[in-house]
Parts: C-alpha cells; sequence; structure tokens
C-alpha cells in the first residue's frame, strides 16, 4: 500500500471536540497528554476517539489516560 492510497482522518468538529475533551481530562487527571510536547499524540488520540475507533499503539504516552481506548492485541 503506498502512502498516495493510504486513507486518512481530516481535521473534523469532532476530532477538534475530541482534541480539547482529551486533553481537558489529561490536565484534570495528571496525565501527560496535556503536555504541550504530546500535541500530535493527542491529535492521533482524538483522530481515533472521534470515530469511536480503538487506538492501535505502542506508545506507552497513551496508556492510562481514561478518555482513550487502546486496541488489544
Amino acid at each position: 500500500l503506498q502512502v498516495a492510497q493510504t486513507p486518512t482522518i481530516h481535521e473534523t468538529g469532532s476530532v477538534i471536540e475530541a482534541f480539547a475533551e482529551l486533553r481537558a481530562l489529561a490536565r484534570r487527571n495528571g496525565h501527560a497528554l496535556h503536555d504541550k510536547k504530546h500535541t500530535g499524540d493527542l491529535w492521533v488520540a482524538a483522530s481515533a476517539a472521534a470515530r469511536d475507533l480503538p487506538l492501535l499503539s505502542l506508545d506507552g504516552i497513551y496508556y492510562g489516560h481514561p478518555g482513550i481506548t487502546l486496541f488489544e492485541f
């Protein structure tokens, strides 16, 4: 599969809302995803969350965030 053929998730109102909600939840819970250096990671999580999809990642930054559903291997 070539990059040009890879489906992408564009920023939509639902992705932006999910981003804001996940960031606020991270801040309230003291989770590292609220830190500015993890903004890209948060957009990835918001893209999945906006579509009620589990996030497939082995990056430990997502673990323990109550608003993110991780794909179970």
